[in-house]
């Protein structure tokens, strides 16, 4: 539980600690299938209250083992390390290169026909998505 509760937000604590002794007691004393569903719906809860401490919706459990992407273990590395300058470097680069991609396109395409509604909303839907 103490591994937990820095997960969510104060105000729901109390809601956590319940679902745990409600998901301990359904553990304690049923099946296998019980169990399985014990657990799931405990994470569940735990997941839902953390990301409503986030103000952001809830969407479901994600299977485990899902990429976490470029940034995760480089900020991970850096708490490790005690040093953020690798992480700020890396987005930087990430945002710079995104940024001339950008440009790129809008030097290819800004002599557009205006005339032509189908072109020019290929060339510039890219560049507002």
């Amino acid at each position: 539980m103490i591994l937990i509760l820095p997960w969510v937000h104060l105000e729901g604590e109390e809601e956590v600690k319940d679902a745990f002794a409600k998901t301990i007691k359904l553990y304690n004393d049923g099946n296998e299938d019980t169990k399985n569903l014990a657990e799931y719906w405990f994470f569940e809860t735990v997941v839902r209250i953390h990301r409503e401490g986030e103000g952001v919706a809830y969407t479901g459990l994600k299977p485990a083992g899902l990429d976490p992407g470029p940034i995760i273990p480089r900020v991970d590395k850096a708490i490790k390390d005690e040093d953020i300058s690798e992480v700020i470097k890396y987005i930087q680069e990430a945002v710079a290169e995104e940024i001339t991609e950008h440009f790129k396109h809008v030097m290819h395409s800004k002599d557009y026909d205006v005339d032509d509604v189908p072109s020019a909303e290929s060339i510039l839907m890219p560049i507002y998505i």
